[in-house]
């Protein structure tokens, strides 16, 4: 949905992954940062594409978390 500009709770794409806002808000500022290498270990991802998307899920946290 992203990919096709329809996700409704896109906020932004970055080098690693994409920003979205949680579509259930029972928790204040649930959002998630999808990473846009699909594995199912964090350790299964290159090196340099890890630490690339850790470090900007750093960025989008503390960004979500100065937003309120």
């Amino acid at each position: 949905m992203i990919k096709k500009q329809k996700d409704p709770y896109f906020v932004r794409e970055s080098k690693t992954g994409y920003v979205v806002i949680g579509d259930n808000q029972r928790i204040k500022r649930h959002s998630l940062f999808l990473c846009k290498q699909c594995v199912s270990e964090l350790h299964l991802l290159a090196l340099e594409f890890r630490y690339g998307f850790l470090t900007e899920m750093s960025i989008a946290a503390e960004a979500v978390y100065k937003s309120v």
